[in-house]
């Protein structure tokens, strides 16, 4: 009679036990990397476009003061991207934004040809 209780027991525990255990990997979650703090900012210079001009003066701060603070960054990918998201950016708003060599932003307070200016 145990033997039969044992059987029982096996036939119930037994495939849900081998369930849990062969989970399939295609159900797990994916690990996505981590993204570098240019990717991140990359991201955040697309959509300057539609921001004013203190957002785009601020980003080109955190930019820079990054960008000063670790000069490997020079070499990134998206480097370059970034500033000519952020120069689009100005021009959007009638400025001209200048990178230099040390990293730093010259906002030329003229306004570019085509603009007027009524007070």
């Amino acid at each position: 009679m145990r033997k039969i209780y044992y059987f029982i027991f096996l036939c119930i525990a037994l495939p849900s036990f081998l369930a849990g255990c062969n989970k399939d990997e295609a159900d797990a979650e994916p690990i996505t990397p981590a993204l570098t703090p240019m990717h991140q900012m990359y991201n955040e210079s697309v959509t300057l476009t539609e921001a004013i001009l203190d957002s785009i003066t601020s980003f080109c701060d955190k930019f820079c003061g990054y960008v000063n603070r670790n000069p490997e960054s020079k070499q990134d990918q998206y480097f370059e991207p970034i500033i000519e998201n952020v120069q689009a950016a100005g021009a959007l708003h009638g400025r001209k934004i200048e990178f230099g060599s040390g990293v730093g932003i010259k906002l030329d307070t003229t306004w570019l040809p085509g603009y007027e200016v009524f007070f």
